[in-house]
């Protein structure tokens, strides 16, 4: 990961949304999705909040065998969103952490109250990402972006 990055994924933990200047005192500051007092009770439970779950980030990058993930750039499987050629994996895990950390959107419950549902744009590519209800990532993919592509249908 590179030291912007990086500089990204720490303004994010601190509470700097994507696009606030920070440079000069008095900056405005965009609020932080989770922070709204509708998310408390959620943010509590989340002690594992942004960061990768179990084999997550080789899901989203490699796929599970079983239809989830395989989004890296060179993929072929059919119907698949596909990242911008020349994107690494650990662009792809920077993104996703500071996504989860400081939406671009409001989080929305995923079904079955197991987790939440974000996204946000990083470098100009606009991603999903999905969240456990530990906080964890658990998956996520590109959705638009200059590069980014969908496979055709099978």
């Amino acid at each position: 990961m590179g030291p912007a990055q990086q500089h990204g994924i720490k303004r994010a933990e601190e509470g700097y949304p994507k696009g606030a200047d920070t440079s000069e005192p008095g900056a405005p500051n965009k609020t932080n999705p989770w922070d709204d007092p509708d998310f408390t009770d959620a943010r509590y439970d989340m002690h594992r909040f942004g960061q990768m779950g179990d084999g997550a980030m080789d899901k989203i990058w490699d796929g599970d065998g079983m239809g989830s993930g395989n989004h890296k750039p060179s993929s072929t499987e059919p119907g698949k969103t596909l990242f911008p050629p020349g994107t690494t994996k650990a662009q792809v895990e920077g993104w996703f952490k500071s996504i989860a950390a400081n939406p671009d959107s409001r989080p929305q419950a995923r079904p079955h109250g197991d987790g939440w549902v974000v996204s946000g744009t990083r470098d100009g590519i606009t991603c999903v990402v999905t969240l456990d209800k530990d906080g964890s990532i658990s998956g996520g993919f590109p959705v638009s972006g200059e590069g980014v592509t969908t496979n055709p249908p099978a």
